[in-house]
């Protein structure tokens, strides 16, 4: 299975990145931690994972919060350029064998563009179709970065429905309340299924041909043979 997460930027003061405990639907709770792509990795067990941020997310905390030794120069540039929020993916590509040995699973950390508009919405996308291959089972987590994201990332799942025929196993939306200062994790795949079927019945208005049902009656669990 693969893991494919955004990564945003937290507030962050003297103490470090903001962290959040976060409570799934069966009760469990994860430590506190700054991104929940940790106990994500911990509770899904993923085989592989594509971490994708734009320039300014808190890549530093990805190095530090697993203590992937940096050299002090590397170290120094990595926190001066999320300052600034200029990391690029050539930098990103001279550390990312060191994250890989420490986290001890295959992983592409990736720089996504902002998604301001149509064009950088298509190339979120297509950057992460490159990373899924036929017939992958993915697992989505659209908790951090910008509030559009989640709304792209239901589209991307879409995408690689149709265009890698890839098994969606969940799409995780970690929601912080500030009355129980906890983060509620929650699976949106609900959504991507509502959505099949949305897209099913236009067929069916149009082609008035039955058969468009079977696939989302198949991702709802009945068997075609009843």
């Amino acid at each position: 299975m693969k893991l494919i997460s955004f990564l945003g930027r937290a507030p962050k003061d003297t103490a470090g990145y903001r962290q959040t405990t976060y409570e799934f639907t069966d009760g469990s709770k994860s430590q506190p931690v700054s991104y929940i792509g940790w106990p994500l990795i911990e509770r899904l067990k993923p085989e592989s994972m594509v971490i994708l941020g734009t320039e300014g997310s808190m890549w530093d905390h990805l190095f530090d919060s697993i203590e992937c030794s940096l050299d002090e120069d590397l170290h120094l540039e990595l926190l001066a350029l999320v300052d600034n929020k200029s990391v690029s993916q050539e930098f990103l590509g001279q550390l990312q064998q060191r994250f890989i040995e420490k986290l001890g699973i295959a992983c592409e950390l990736v720089i996504i563009p902002y998604g301001k508009d149509m064009n950088e919405q298509i190339q979120i996308m297509e950057i992460i179709a490159q990373f899924v291959s036929e017939e992958d089972n993915v697992v989505l987590d659209v908790t951090h970065g910008f509030r559009h994201l989640p709304m792209l990332g239901l589209i991307s799942a879409q995408y690689l429905q149709r265009l890698k025929n890839a098994k969606i196993q969940g799409i995780y939306y970690g929601m912080y309340d500030p009355d129980l200062k906890i983060g509620e994790v929650y699976d949106l795949q609900g959504m991507l299924q509502l959505n099949n079927w949305v897209f099913a019945l236009s067929q069916f208005d149009k082609d008035g041909d039955y058969s468009v049902f079977s696939e989302p009656l198949a991702l709802d669990g009945f068997s075609s043979t009843g």
